[in-house]
C-alpha cells in the first residue's frame, strides 16, 4: 500500500493507493501532478527502515510513503511565486490608479480583480495585473 501525506496548516491529509490498482495509482498521480508539478510542493520518499529519505521529483507508485510539503521560498508556505520587486511594481501601479480614480478593467468586478491578482501572485497565472 502506498501513502502520500500532504502537510498543511491544520496537519496532514493522507492519500492511500494500492500499486496494483490502476485507478488508485492514477488518482494519486493526479494529486501529485497538481501539488508537485503545478503548485511546486516538495516531495520526499520515506524509507521503510526509518532512515533519512530523499527528495524526489517524479511520482513513484511503488513507494511505501511519500511526504509532500508546501514550498518554502517566497511567501513561506503560502507559495508566493512573485518577487518582492514584481509585487511592489503592481502595488504601485494599483495605488496610482486609485489616486487618479482610474480603472483599467471597467467590466470586471472587484472580486474578479482580487482573484486574478492572487492567481498571479501564487504563480497560477502569468498575466500580471499591470500588463494590459
Amino acid at each position: 500500500m502506498g501513502e502520500m501525506a500532504v502537510m498543511g496548516r491544520k496537519g496532514d491529509v493522507k492519500t492511500m493507493w494500492n500499486p496494483d490498482n490502476e485507478d488508485e495509482v492514477k488518482a494519486a498521480k493526479k494529486q501529485w501532478d497538481d501539488l508537485v508539478g503545478k503548485k511546486r510542493f516538495r516531495a520526499f520518499r520515506v524509507k521503510g527502515d526509518g532512515k533519512k529519505g530523499e527528495q524526489i521529483s517524479d511520482f513513484d507508485p511503488d513507494a511505501a510513503k511519500l511526504i509532500i510539503v508546501p514550498p518554502m521560498a517566497g511567501g513561506q508556505a503560502l507559495g508566493v511565486r512573485r518577487s518582492e520587486e514584481e509585487i511592489d511594481r503592481v502595488q504601485n501601479w494599483a495605488e496610482d490608479h486609485v489616486e487618479r480614480g482610474e480603472q483599467s478593467f471597467p467590466g470586471m468586478s472587484y472580486e474578479d480583480g482580487v482573484a486574478n491578482a492572487l492567481r498571479w501572485v501564487l504563480g497560477q497565472s502569468d498575466d500580471a495585473p499591470d500588463e494590459e
